[in-house]
């Protein structure tokens, strides 16, 4: 349970991070990107290092981050694909 929030903050975090000079819909889709990526990471990482090892637990929280930053930045120049085309 204390992982899915600490998953959950860090996808809100990084995704919050991103959204800087941003519309809503474009701000709402890089926050979901962070949010997507920091679960996905994690808890992919978590199931292949264990929960029970130290490894796993803190390792599975680096990963979350990291995926996160790059799902939510993939988010990113999507969005701003759409906003140069001149979609909304």
């Amino acid at each position: 349970m204390l992982h899915l929030v600490a998953f959950i903050v860090i996808g809100l975090v990084v995704g919050a991070i991103f959204i800087r000079k941003s519309r809503a819909m474009a701000a709402i889709i890089r926050v979901v990107g962070g949010l997507v990526g920091a679960l996905a990471g994690g808890f992919i990482s978590l199931g292949a290092l264990g929960s029970n090892s130290t490894t796993g637990k803190y390792g599975s929280l680096v990963v979350a981050v990291v995926v996160a930053a790059v799902v939510a930045g993939i988010a990113a120049v999507i969005s701003n694909l759409s906003s140069v085309s001149g979609r909304n």
